[in-house]
């Protein structure tokens, strides 16, 4: 049976001077890799959602939907291969529109499955193929090696 939990993190933001700032950032973290956030602050109200997943060994892929009231519509996508970092930002709408947050939601996800299925699995599944296979190939170099020693042992 698996189990089930959140992390809920709130943050502040106070600094009160001569760029004004006043904010409460409130964060849920899903196991899966799901996140949820709320911004709050003199400068508008933004909710993010997005998810982050591990590619491979060393890769991980994130996509966050930012929907702001002054900020619009924005979807960015962060791609984590060993110390470096890729962020590409897409501004999709200056308003919120609904037709903008079903395309920068679902477009991403589509994306994400079928390069999972038709690319990323089938090129795993070779390399572990290809590992299987040296593997028998020294182990059976290394029967035979022994084999020769035995017979050498026994003459």
């Amino acid at each position: 049976a698996g189990t089930f939990g959140a992390t809920f993190e709130y943050g502040g933001e106070r600094k009160i001077s001569r760029h004004s700032r006043l904010g409460a950032t409130m964060s849920i973290g899903i196991p899966l890799g799901i996140t949820l956030k709320i911004k709050a602050g003199t400068f508008g109200a933004t909710f993010e959602y997005g998810g982050e997943r591990k590619i491979s060994r060393h890769s991980r892929l994130g996509a966050t939907m930012s929907i702001g009231i002054p900020l619009g519509i924005t979807l960015k996508i962060k791609l984590n291969r060993g110390n470096q970092t890729y962020s590409f930002p897409v501004h999709l709408s200056d308003e919120i529109n609904p037709v903008a947050i079903f395309y920068g939601t679902i477009v991403p996800i589509t994306a994400f499955v079928l390069v999972k299925a038709f690319i990323v699995t089938p090129y795993l599944k070779r390399q572990k193929e290809k590992d299987a296979e040296k593997q028998r190939e020294s182990q059976k170099e290394r029967q035979t090696q022994r084999k020769r020693e035995a017979e050498t042992e026994v003459r």
